[in-house]
């Protein structure tokens, strides 16, 4: 389970405030703003006048419902604030009541009916009914929609692996049983484990009186996305593309209205934010803070720390299997990487082998990591002496720039003390990522959120579409496939347990660290605010206990 530690700053601020800000652009969470200092409190000093603001260290991609793939955990920030979702998702996995009051799922777990709110309004008045919802999946899975994020609506009936429809609208599984009643149909059986924090949670309505005489191809073009209607618990105000975004409470939301009259997002350099936090410039930021930013907050009279206490976001390196197949070479790689150095210098960190999440009910406490570099030294002169890899020829290990450069380079000498020549080659992640495809990539350092659901990397596994390692059989889709036919507990665990043995003869994708998040705030916005679950996209604004 994950965990968050708050700590409380001393009273004293610190006596030297950093250089100059240089801001750029539960079963039941465009024109530009005005010039007032966005994250004071109004003359008035009550909350209701407060605007607070967020740094945020990269853009959203757009304010588009399903379209925000690109700007990944960004978008979606952004999305869930405008947009409303069936149920609030922790990261823990606990799923809570939010547009759905309750859900049922059938004996055969074939299909889930959720009992919506019937106090959710879209921001121009008009109620969230079951139709909107429906109204999102065959708008969004319609084969001449060119919205680019559909991977969820593809366990519906009606619908094929990509996320279109497979024939008519009428037939994708998605049904208003009257309005405050909806019903998906699935290919299989689902699981609240993985079905839930994989797939529906990003399930969000669309406003069908809006859009109802919008052709699919013209959705994403469409003018309603200039000034968006939406239904979460911020409503648009204005916004100045790639560096401002503005929003005012929602005072009809149903959950209840944020404590604060606007909401001002802003892009900014991450270099700047620790001392936009220290100035009161910005009441928080994301993504998570360096250590060093954090240390260096520590203390500070106007904020609060929090330090999360389990590690999320793992380190890992990817081997491409269209350049390396032999589950020999990952094994001496494996074994090759010194994870306590690694550690030492990303500083917050722990070694890691299990791609399962620790704490969990399946996290296999023995899967723990080895340093042998003569072990592996001897593994891969076997797999050289078959041709498996050409030790002169050597590897090239790409990374993108920034810290996984630093650990680049010591498994750099770790991988050259067993014999294997290898060459760093920095380049932009899009372009590593590019390179996984079509085979350009040997191998790449990859950092990403590390969830509770034990089936979260079945999209890098698969064999099914093209994944990033290229995995030749449908070995890990086996085991997802077992996972959700699981009829027990039970029978889900040994699933997870025996695939994590697997894991260890095949090391399809090498966990080598994991880093703690940790955030810093401003005090006023209360104690617990849930950054704990930021790293799915949330931010529940409506729970925040305000301070004047």
């Amino acid at each position: 389970m994950k965990k968050i530690r708050l700590v409380r700053a001393a009273s004293l601020a610190l006596a030297v405030i950093l250089s100059s800000v240089m801001v750029t652009g539960c079963k039941g969470n465009s024109a530009a703003a005005g010039s007032e200092n966005s994250a004071k409190t109004a003359e008035s000093g009550t909350a209701s006048d407060m605007v607070v603001t967020m740094g945020m260290g990269s853009a959203w991609a757009d304010l588009i419902p399903y379209n925000g793939a690109s700007g990944g955990y960004y978008s979606q920030l952004v999305l869930e604030l405008l947009y409303d979702r069936l149920f609030y998702l922790s990261m823990d996995g606990t799923v809570t009541p939010r547009n759905a009051d309750s859900w049922e799922i059938s004996d055969d777990r074939l299909s889930i009916v959720f009992n919506l709110n019937k106090n959710a309004v879209w921001s121009d008045g008009e109620p969230v009914t079951a139709k909107d919802y429906v109204f999102a999946a065959r708008m969004i899975t319609n084969p001449a929609c060119t919205a680019n994020h559909t991977f969820m609506y593809s366990i519906l009936t009606g619908v094929d692996k990509s996320g279109k429809q497979s024939k008519t609208a009428e037939e994708v599984g998605a049904e208003a049983i009257d309005d405050y009643t909806l019903r998906y149909t699935f290919q299989g059986p689902i699981s609240e484990d993985v079905t839930f924090p994989s797939y529906m949670y990003l399930y969000q309505p669309l406003p069908e009186h809006l859009l109802k005489d919008v052709a699919p191809a013209d959705y994403v073009s469409n003018t309603l996305w200039n000034q968006p209607v939406g239904s979460g618990p911020l409503v648009f105000e204005s916004t100045i593309a790639g560096s401002e975004l503005v929003m005012a409470s929602n005072q009809k939301y149903y959950m209840g209205a944020p404590g604060f009259s606007k909401f001002k997002i802003t892009v900014m350099a991450n270099s700047n934010m620790a001392s936009s936090l220290l100035a009161g410039d910005i009441d928080l930021a994301y993504p998570p803070m360096s250590v060093d930013d954090i240390n260096s907050l520590e203390g500070a009279g106007n904020l609060n720390v929090a330090h999360m206490e389990v590690a999320t976001q793992p380190y890992m390196l990817m081997v491409n299997n269209l350049s390396y197949s032999d589950p020999r070479v990952r094994q001496a790689l494996d074994l090759a990487i010194d994870r306590d150095a690694i550690c030492k210098m990303l500083q917050k960190a722990t070694p890691l082998e299990s791609p399962i999440m620790v704490g969990t009910k399946y996290h296999d406490t023995s899967m723990t990591y080895q340093y042998d570099p003569e072990k592996a030294k001897k593994i891969l002169e076997a797999a050289a002496a078959d041709g498996s890899i050409d030790l002169i020829k050597g590897i090239t290990l790409h990374t993108p720039s920034g810290i996984r450069e630093k650990v680049a380079n010591i498994m750099q000498q770790n991988f050259e003390a067993i014999g294997l020549k290898t060459e760093i080659k920095v380049e932009e992640a899009a372009t590593m990522f590019a390179g996984f495809y079509d085979g350009t990539t040997e191998m790449g350092l990859v950092n990403m959120t590390m969830q509770s659901n034990p089936m979260y990397l079945k999209s890098m596994l698969t064999n099914e579409a093209a994944s990033f390692i290229n995995w030749p059989d449908s070995t890990w889709d086996d085991y997802y496939n077992e996972f959700m036919k699981a009829e027990t507990d039970e029978d889900r665990v040994k699933v997870v347990m025996d695939m994590q043995k697997e894991w260890r003869e095949q090391e399809p994708i090498i966990f080598y660290a994991g880093t703690y998040e940790d955030y810093a705030f401003n005090k006023r916005l209360g104690d617990g605010i849930g950054l704990e679950d930021i790293g799915l996209g949330n931010l529940p604004v409506w729970t925040w206990k305000i301070q004047n």
